[in-house]
C-alpha cells in the first residue's frame, strides 16, 4: 500500500497549520491540508440538505471546524465537539463571525439528557481512533433524530491488513480500529 498520501497530509498540516481551508467573508482563503474543492467533494457525497433553517446538527471531531461552519451556513444551529480545544477552530470561528457552540466533549460523554438531540450527526473520521467504536456508535444513535453520517478509514488492501509494508503508518495511540470493508459494513448499515 502507498502511504505517501497520508504522509503528504502530515506533511501540510506540519506546514499550513490548518488541517481544513476555508474561504473568508472577503473571498480570501486559508489553506489547510485539506482542499475547499476535497471538502466540498466528500460532503456532497452525503444526503444533506442545501436548506438546514430549523435543523440542530452535531459535528463530533470538528477539529477546525470547516464542516460545522458549512452547516451553519446552511441555516443549521450547530454544536461541534471535540476531545481538545483547538485554537485553530477558536480563531476561525471569530473570523467567520459564526455562532456555532463549541464543546470540549468525548464522543462516549454524549447523553441526550445533557446536550440534546440532533436533526443530523456528522461523525466524520472518527470511529477508527475509538478504543470503544460500538459504544462510540450507540452514543452517537442515542442524540440522533434523523440522520447521522459516519465516514470512517477502512482497510482495502490485504497486504497492508496484514501487516505489510505501511501497516504503520499513523501512531496505534490514535488509531484502535481499521476495519475491513467487511468489518465495516454491518457496524454501520
Amino acid at each position: 500500500m502507498n502511504d505517501e498520501p497520508v504522509r503528504d497530509w502530515d506533511r501540510r498540516l506540519e506546514t499550513l497549520g490548518w488541517w481544513h481551508s476555508f474561504e473568508l467573508p472577503n473571498r480570501s482563503t486559508i489553506q489547510g491540508a485539506c482542499s475547499l474543492e476535497g471538502l466540498k467533494r466528500r460532503l456532497a457525497l452525503f444526503p444533506i440538505p442545501a436548506d438546514l433553517h430549523g435543523k440542530r446538527v452535531l459535528d463530533i471531531g470538528a477539529w477546525d471546524g470547516w464542516f460545522s461552519f458549512e452547516m451553519e451556513k446552511r441555516g443549521a444551529e450547530v454544536v461541534a465537539i471535540d476531545t481538545w480545544r483547538n485554537p485553530k477552530f477558536l480563531e476561525i470561528r471569530e473570523r467567520l463571525s459564526s455562532r456555532v457552540e463549541y464543546n470540549n466533549l468525548d464522543v462516549y460523554e454524549l447523553d441526550p439528557r445533557k446536550i440534546g438531540t440532533f436533526d443530523i450527526v456528522l461523525f466524520l473520521g472518527v470511529l477508527y481512533h475509538l478504543k470503544h467504536p460500538l459504544l462510540g456508535l450507540e452514543k452517537v444513535c442515542s442524540v440522533t433524530r434523523e440522520l447521522a453520517i459516519v465516514d470512517t478509514h477502512v482497510i482495502t488492501n490485504r497486504n497492508w491488513a496484514a501487516g505489510g509494508r505501511g501497516a504503520l503508518t499513523m501512531p496505534l495511540s490514535w488509531h484502535f480500529m481499521k476495519p475491513t470493508n467487511t468489518a465495516a459494513a454491518p457496524i454501520i448499515g
